[in-house]
């Protein structure tokens, strides 16, 4: 079968609008968080963070709710700053990160809400998978001058049951069964 040359350029010309308005960006993990926080006895708020993740966002700019975001966490990294609690979390009782050492997000639907976003997705801990729902904040682009690079800035907050994910040590007057996180995220363009 035999295509013109015209052909081809006219498809050419339909197929790349598409692909245009997708920039592949990962995460710049020297200048991005991911945090948690639990409450102990009901009235005082333990923090901790994940040091070792890697994420990827196909953000497409002209239409952020046609983006992806796709992140893995790796829970031996855990901290609160507090060994023994640490050396703890990690354990079957909480984490079990000797057999499940990494958490995933994978975005199934991103939607307009008020002046942000409504991120929805499988969120997978302890081999347990769950639709949770992030709410995201734009904090636009910016030139880092020390990196010489365009970065896309975001902060995302949400809520999970750790019990929902098989993280059931102590009751909650112990360990809050809600847990807050939140992202604050540099995305950068993605090493080709």
């Amino acid at each position: 079968m035999k295509i013109s040359m015209k052909k081809l350029i006219l498809a050419a010309a339909l197929i790349a609008p598409m692909s245009a308005h997708a920039e592949k960006l990962e995460a710049d993990p020297a200048h991005s968080t991911i945090t948690f926080e639990a409450v102990h006895l009901k009235v005082s708020k333990i923090p901790g963070r994940f040091t070792q993740f890697n994420g990827t966002l196909d953000l497409n700019e002209k239409d952020p709710t046609k983006s992806i975001v796709d992140f893995t966490v790796q829970i031996p990294s855990l901290t609160t700053a507090v060994e023994q609690r640490d050396t703890h979390l990690k354990s079957p009782d909480f984490f079990d990160a000797a057999k499940y050492p990494t958490a995933t997000f994978k975005s199934t639907s991103i939607k307009r809400d008020g002046k942000g976003y409504k991120l929805e997705g499988d969120l997978t801990i302890r081999g347990v998978t769950k639709k949770t729902t992030f709410r995201v904040e734009s904090l636009g682009r910016v030139e880092d001058p020390v990196m010489k690079v365009s970065k896309v800035v975001f902060h995302a907050t949400g809520e999970i049951n750790r019990k929902d994910f098989g993280v059931s040590y102590g009751p909650d007057a112990i360990v809050s069964d809600i847990i807050s996180l939140a992202v604050n995220l540099e995305a950068v363009p993605a090493k080709k």
